[in-house]
């Protein structure tokens, strides 16, 4: 028999033809053969394709394919069969990779080598073939992707070495995992080039997905980023130097530096380049480049000086240093309503991992607190939300003891939060707010908490100790840690002194009604608690520690 008909793909060379044929009489299924060569078997060797009458084939672009097809049954196969041929279309194309839907914004830009690609907008599929990038034999291929998904990724890189359009096993040069962290972030998907890759232009393709399993080079999947660069693959001239970077912290002073450690010097006159100021960089050991204010973001190159196809590139750094209540023990308090409160919590830290006592749990983000006087209804209201998700728990009891009050992540990302409840006398509370993912590390940004009552709670309008020095008081309290009694001195009378707990409860009331007073603290339990000091018209809370 004969296969009648046989359709490549009009388009694609390399993607599947199909043959098909006519039923025969008493054929209970059919037997496919199939090769490069006459009466090859490289493409399919005697494959049943059963009752069916079409059977694809997977050939390269412009090939000449020979085939057979013979009817099996009880009796045998069918004789005299005419063996076929086709040609491929000529032209061969690369897998699709794409899809609508893109975490955040997906890649906003990709570096390869010295090269800058912009994304063209949220898109799961960038071609940014047609502009070939140099990369070296041998050493390391820069690769550079900005990701503004806010989730984690995993990355794998092809090149399509034998220029067949298949991005095989053999040809992948990466693969890792992407913790995305802050959104934008920079990962460093830098490799080196194999010493024996064939020279001249080939397809790069570069996948990221939830990991890189999932990140196949055809992958058609919802929420993936896909990319394509021509490479030019050619014989570096140069020695690369070498080396690694460390980002080092100055919080205190609001910047950051970078140490790096140059481990080899290469055949040029090597230097560190950041954009705007470049380092001298000719004997080993360690250089420090910055510092940088801090939030901002620097590119390295370590250059071999000589020749730009052996730049290294050291990554991307920047570093927001944490809030000043960035943890509970640091909470900021609220002592009035109404207050208005408004930071950026970019650089705040998941210290306490992901907070569960409320809701389905949140990042460890900002702390605020205060303390309530009298009962009533409070409302804390979370506004100026932009570029982050945030969830608002409200919780009595002490730092790492809580006890849930309210909670609220009833709105999406760059959507405000409110909670609302009735406030119990002489407790303190609690505000965390943070991104309300349970399980990943996202960033928090910008907000504004404004805490309010519509009737009778009042809060501990405590000043501190440098506002109090300020209207002339002179205050100060000693020794802190205390043993057993604490000195309380002011210029003017201290007319009571109230000692609370961290549950909030009274433990000691005291009226001087004098400058200075010795305040006997031997009965109370060792921890940490709120003096409550009101001289004169102004009331001055203070955090004591008991040993």
């Amino acid at each position: 028999m004969s296969s009648g008909y046989c359709a490549p793909d009009a388009a694609c060379g390399n993607f599947a033809t199909t043959l098909s044929w006519g039923a025969i009489t008493g054929a209970a299924s059919y037997s496919v053969t199939a090769g490069v060569t006459i009466g090859g078997t490289d493409l399919a060797d005697n494959v049943d394709a059963g009752s069916a009458l079409t059977y694809d084939i997977n050939a390269d672009a412009n090939a000449t394919i020979y085939y057979t097809v013979v009817a099996v049954n009880s009796a045998g196969v069918s004789s005299g069969c005419t063996e076929g041929s086709f040609t491929t279309f000529a032209t061969g194309c690369y897998c699709d990779s794409d899809t609508t839907s893109v975490d955040g914004t997906g890649i906003t830009n990709l570096q390869v080598g010295s090269t800058d690609f912009a994304s063209g907008g949220t898109l799961g599929y960038e071609d940014f073939t047609g502009a070939p990038v140099d990369l070296g034999q041998g050493i390391t291929s820069n690769v550079q992707i900005t990701y503004a998904t806010g989730y984690d990724y995993g990355v794998n890189i092809w090149i399509d070495f034998n220029d067949n359009y298949t991005f095989e096993v053999s040809e992948q040069v990466f693969t890792d995992g992407l913790t995305a962290g802050a959104s934008p972030t920079t990962f460093d998907a830098s490799f080196t080039m194999p010493a024996a890759a064939v020279l001249g232009t080939h397809r790069m393709r570069i996948s990221s997905d939830d990991t890189p399993a999932q990140a196949t080079a055809c992958n058609m999947s919802t929420y993936h980023v896909t990319m394509d660069v021509d490479v030019n693959i050619i014989t570096p001239s140069c020695n690369a130097p070498t080396g690694t970077a460390t980002l080092v912290t100055d919080c205190d002073n609001a910047q950051f530096s970078v140490d790096v450690n140059i481990t080899g010097l290469g055949d040029g006159t090597s230097q560190i380049n950041d954009g705007t100021t470049t380092y001298s960089a000719t004997t080993l050991g360690i250089v420090t480049v910055g510092p940088y204010t801090d939030a901002s973001s620097v590119t390295l190159i370590l250059e071999n000086g000589t020749d730009p196809t052996c730049d290294i590139n050291l990554g991307t750094f920047t570093y927001t240093c944490p809030p000043a209540n960035d943890d509970c023990a640091n909470a900021t308090a609220i002592t009035m309503f109404s207050n208005g409160d408004t930071q950026d919590a970019s650089g705040a830290t998941n210290n306490a991992g992901f907070i569960a006592d409320c809701g389905f749990g949140m990042n460890d983000g900002v702390w605020y607190s205060f303390t309530v006087v009298n009962a009533g209804t409070i409302n804390v209201d979370v506004t100026g939300v932009t570029g982050w998700d945030p969830e608002v728990a409200l919780y009595s009891g002490s730092c790492g003891a809580f006890t849930c009050t309210t909670y609220a992540d009833d709105n999406g990302g760059g959507v405000g939060e409110s909670v609302s409840f009735t406030a119990t006398a002489a407790t303190k509370y609690w505000v965390n707010i943070g991104y309300y993912a349970g399980s990943s590390d996202a960033s928090e940004g910008p907000l504004t908490i404004n805490v309010t009552s519509p009737d009778t709670a009042t809060l501990s309008a405590a000043l501190s100790t440098q506002d109090i020095n300020a209207n002339g008081l002179a205050f100060t309290y000693y020794p802190n840690p205390v043993n057993n009694t604490l000195t309380l001195k002011s210029q003017k009378e201290i007319s009571n002194v109230t000692v609370f707990n961290m549950l909030g409860q009274e433990v000691i009331r005291i009226a001087p009604n004098a400058v200075s007073k010795v305040v006997d603290m031997s009965n109370l339990q060792s921890g940490a608690y709120f003096l409550q000091v009101t001289i004169g018209s102004t009331v001055e809370t203070v955090r004591v520690i008991k040993n």
